[in-house]
């Protein structure tokens, strides 16, 4: 079984958390508003839109199981999916791939392949375990960090 460890977070996201104050959040939001007029039968059901999001849930690695609450104010027959993550938690790149997992360029799309192994997260690790984690973490940071400074430097040639 494939296993899903938990990522340590880099310093970078650990600031996030740090500099979170009651007053300003660091949540990521979106809104995507649709208008199912052009669905056949003009109706769309919350049990098929939940079921559709679901269904895509595995092709974003960000994504898990929480879903949507009903959102006020918008047009009649039009629903909407709204998203709160953390900033800890994500990035622009991960912000795509849900964005990407929830939508398709046609209208019936097919329904994808289920994942290999079904998701399920991993049970909270002990203090021995984080610290193992942590101190393997920070030994191969220079190496992770020589990796991006080797693609990094012949594109700062191209800019030249």
């Amino acid at each position: 079984m494939e296993q899903h460890l938990v990522e340590q977070l880099s310093g970078q996201d650990a600031s996030f958390i740090y500099s979170e104050m009651p007053k300003s959040p660091m949540h990521i939001g979106g809104l995507c508003i649709y208008d199912p007029s052009t669905i056949e039968g003009g109706k769309q059901r919350f049990k098929d839109i939940l079921g559709f999001i679901e269904d895509r849930l595995h092709l974003a690695k960000t994504f898990r199981r929480k879903l949507v609450k009903a959102i006020p104010g918008l047009p009649t027959g039009s629903y909407a999916v709204f998203t709160k993550i953390h900033h800890a938690c994500i990035d622009g790149v991960s912000g795509v791939d849900i964005t990407e997992a929830i939508h398709s360029l046609t209208p019936y799309p097919d329904k994808p392949e289920p994942p290999e192994v079904p998701w399920s997260g991993e049970q909270e690790p002990n203090p021995v375990e984080l610290v193992t984690r942590a101190q393997f973490n920070n030994m191969t940071q220079p190496f992770r960090f020589a990796e991006v400074m080797a693609r990094a430097i012949p594109a700062v040639g191209r800019f030249q």
